[in-house]
């Protein structure tokens, strides 16, 4: 993936939720960051 592991867990972990990983939401909030930085 071209990421370091603990970059892939701690996003994981922010995404996910009582069902599991929320890739919609983790993709939605991403997007958000990207606009600001």
């Amino acid at each position: 993936m071209g990421r370091h592991k603990s970059t892939i867990g701690r996003e994981i972990a922010r995404n996910t939720g009582q069902c599991g990983y929320r890739y919609k939401q983790a993709e939605k909030i991403a997007k958000q960051r990207g606009s600001v930085a």
